[in-house]
């Protein structure tokens, strides 16, 4: 995912410009940000055939960006609905 490692270096630049020290944590809870979590880029899921702006309509994944009135740690949901559950599997 090219534009997010510009985007990446582009903060962690801006953070050294200010003396912030910057600790990279590469990891993910519940997939990607598609997937009502973070971690892998949009593109693993479409790879599989997802089509991902159906995910909230489909109820594939509780998607917080689509329903900010969710409670912040329903997050967690998400490992038992299908988009997830699919791409551990």
């Amino acid at each position: 995912d090219r534009m997010y490692l510009e985007y990446l270096t582009q903060v962690v630049r801006a953070c050294r410009r200010y003396g912030i020290s910057v600790v990279i944590d590469p990891h993910q809870d519940v997939w990607s940000r598609w997937t009502g979590g973070d971690g892998a880029p949009r593109w693993t899921l479409e790879k599989l055939g997802f089509d991902v702006d159906n995910f909230w309509d489909c109820r594939a994944a509780v998607v917080h960006a689509r329903c900010p009135d969710l409670p912040k740690m329903s997050w967690s949901t998400n490992y038992m609905l299908y988009a997830t559950a699919t791409m551990f599997s």
